[in-house]
């Protein structure tokens, strides 16, 4: 719940506290609920009395939720706080972690937080996956990580960047969420002794509160948290919703609209042109939010909830003639879902906020430093938005769907463990792995991924079958079948290549989720062995040496070596640091960036070889010829294409000549051959274990 940012720079006329945990910085929102901390129990008097000791004479020196101040700077703020309060610092500290927790659950981070579970336990169990959404939103951010062991009462481990020095911060939130939440008692006591390769490890005793459940009443004043909050995710995202959202998105019922488009429709001419007129994309803005923005969140998550199109969410697209990710996934959440995640996590928030960090992260490689504006400049594909629902020409948008996955650069998947049950979302994944690199797909798992959720994506995995998965309408069934074998060598083939890659893709989820903290990376490793272990049951024993070799403890320290990490001082401070287990005074966005290059670097060495021999022994190899043509037309057509702008629906045929032939591919036969080529003692196939 703690964020630490980069620093801006704006530290005059001010008197730091130099400790081992200076250097790295802490975020201006964590000032601002110090001084209404202090204002709501000590007065306006404490409060100046503070900024004389910090040798500050206007709040604006250093409460700016826009700002980034360094650690020093914090602590310096912390113990002025606890000399005029007649504290000890430890004390205050709990008492902010308490405080923090209220303005965290009536703030912009409810929905979040609320999303972590239904107990208490489950909360804390999940909470590192809550601090990596976190980061996901504040990349310069750096979080401690947790582990929760209950195997023989409730302890739990800390370690932290830090040391122990904001350990009281823990102190003090975990009680708060447990009683304003949850309603729990928490105690938590200090152990002698840490789990190895933790700062700190508390007993948690965790009892109901007596009486029945009563509202919660914040100490606070409730708008201004909310105002603040939203203003710390505006600083953070400048917002272009003005600019971007017109009053209203169209005349719900306007047939006239609707009825030039298929007059226009019927009169192009030729295939190509036709695809072009249909193809259209919708901005990210439209159908995403990051979780610090809960109005406009609760808004999109009502696109998300139903299945149901109108001419309102087909007014969201616009024409264009690519779309930066074509969205696969499934409408309905698992069945299983509340027993799973929890009634308070909604699957159609899930779905909003990945499409928007993955759009920040889009936007980040392209950029390398700002995620700029990624509600406008990321497109994606999405049937409810990109297909005229209860129109008749929605037919001539379903029988091209295979063309519009052409003509995106990538396809996100919004993996749950019930993706590969439905028979659509398995023909989507056939179709794009034809057209598209392997590595081209975005899995977005991230917040399902959990241990409660583990065993059902392993399983899914491990029993994929196209005969076993369900379709909403049998007469469908036939011809997605028929989609597979037209373009794969068997049934059997695609499905070893699908479970090949999903394994590939969720190992390179788990891997990227590696804590900050070098003392929790051992832990973080032993996640990844069952993805390990579930290629090695189904026979893909190259697929699992390779997984094998993957060495998270050793990036994470080549890593820190490489951001100028200081290595003589530890985690708890001041003592010799191993190479591992330093992490004091990094910094965590060079980090992660070089994090991430190391696990990139892997992967194009170990796996994405193996992942193209399984293609070129699984697709048909009139489709691979076509498919290497395809990539190189097309990349030409992203280069010279502009991104697609706001506008009317009234694109004109697109011709051959002004895409440099990239629209114009040969089409796909009506029939062919089920075997090109003369089947190979090596093939791929005869590699599995059966």
């Amino acid at each position: 719940l703690k964020a630490a940012s980069h620093c801006s720079g704006k530290e005059a006329g001010t008197q730091h506290v130099h400790g081992p945990w200076c250097s790295v910085p802490m975020h201006g929102l964590i000032h601002v609920v110090l001084r209404e901390l202090v204002l709501s129990k000590y007065g306006a008097e404490s409060w100046q009395q503070i900024l004389g000791k910090l040798s500050v004479t206007e709040d604006a020196a250093i409460v700016d939720v826009s700002v980034q101040y360094e650690d020093s700077l914090t602590v310096s703020a912390f113990a002025a706080t606890a000399e005029v309060a007649g504290l000890k610092l430890d004390e205050v500290l709990r008492i902010f972690g308490a405080f923090f927790a209220e303005w965290a659950h009536c703030g912009s981070q409810n929905r979040l937080v609320l999303s972590m579970g239904d107990t208490l336990v489950a909360f804390i169990r999940n909470i590192n996956g809550l601090h990596f959404q976190q980061y996901r939103h504040s990349r310069n951010s750096t979080f401690p990580n947790f582990l929760l062991d209950d195997n023989d009462g409730v302890h739990l481990s800390y370690a932290s960047a830090r040391g122990t020095k904001f350990a009281p911060l823990v102190e003090g939130i975990i009680p708060s969420i447990g009683k304003i939440i949850y309603n729990q008692e928490v105690t938590m006591t200090r152990q002698k002794e840490a789990r190895s390769g933790y700062c700190l490890t508390w007993h948690l005793s965790i009892m109901p509160r007596p009486g029945t459940a009563m509202a919660y009443e914040p100490s606070f004043d409730v708008g201004l948290a909310t105002r603040l909050s939203g203003m710390w995710h505006q600083a953070l995202m400048p917002s272009t919703f003005p600019a971007m959202f017109p009053k209203s998105f169209g005349d719900e019922g306007d047939a006239r609209a609707m009825t030039e488009l298929a007059e226009k429709f019927s009169r192009t001419q030729g295939e190509d042109y036709r695809v072009s007129f249909l193809m259209c994309a919708v901005p990210a803005g439209h159908v995403a939010s990051p979780w610090h923005d809960p109005s406009r969140l609760v808004s999109i998550r009502d696109f998300w909830a139903s299945k149901s199109g109108n001419p309102k969410d087909f007014n969201l697209s616009v024409p264009a003639p690519f779309a930066t990710r074509f969205v696969s996934h499934s409408w309905d959440e698992p069945v299983d879902w509340v027993e799973r995640m929890g009634a308070k996590c909604s699957y159609a928030e899930f779905k909003a906020t990945e499409l928007a960090y993955l759009a920040q992260d889009l936007m980040l490689a392209r950029r390398g430093s700002s995620v700029g504006d990624w509600r406008t400049e990321v497109t994606y594909w999405i049937d409810k938005a990109c297909v005229p629902q209860g129109h008749p020409i929605s037919a001539e948008y379903i029988s091209r769907i295979d063309e519009f996955i052409k003509r995106c650069r990538g396809m996100v998947v919004l993996f749950s463990w019930q993706y590969f049950e439905r028979l659509w979302c398995v023909v989507e994944w056939a179709v794009f792995l034809v057209w598209h690199a392997p590595t081209d797909i975005h899995i977005c798992a991230g917040t399902l991924l959990r241990e409660s959720t583990q065993k059902a994506y392993i399983d899914a995995i491990e029993n994929f079958s196209v005969a076993n998965s369900k379709c909403s309408f049998e007469s469908d069934r036939e011809v997605l079948h028929h989609t597979i074998c037209h373009h794969y060598d068997s049934t059997l083939a695609f499905e070893n290549f699908a479970k090949v890659t999903a394994i590939s893709l969720l190992f390179l989820t788990v891997v990227r989720a590696a804590p900050f903290s070098a003392k929790a990376m051992s832990t973080h490793s032993e996640a990844a062995q069952p993805w390990i272990d579930l290629a090695g049951r189904l026979g893909f024993h190259d697929l699992c040496d390779a997984l094998a070799t993957a060495d998270v403890v050793q990036w994470h320290s080549t890593a820190s070596a490489l951001a100028g990490e200081d290595m003589q001082q530890s985690a708890t401070g001041g003592k010799a640091a191993s190479t591992g287990a330093a992490s004091i005074g990094a910094s965590s966005s060079e980090w992660q960036r070089i994090f991430s290059g190391l696990i990139d670097a892997w992967f194009e060495e170990k796996i994405i070889p193996i992942l193209k021999d399984w293609k070129e022994d699984s697709v048909l190899p009139l489709y691979l010829g076509l498919a290497a043509r395809r990539l190189n037309s097309y990349n030409r057509l992203f280069s010279a294409v502009p991104l697609p702008k706001f506008g009317p629906r009234t694109l004109p045929p697109v011709k051959p000549s002004q895409c440099n032939g990239a629209v114009g591919l040969v089409p796909c036969p009506t029939t062919v051959s089920k075997r090109l080529r003369t089947s190979s003692a090596d093939s791929r196939r005869c590699r599995v274990s059966l």
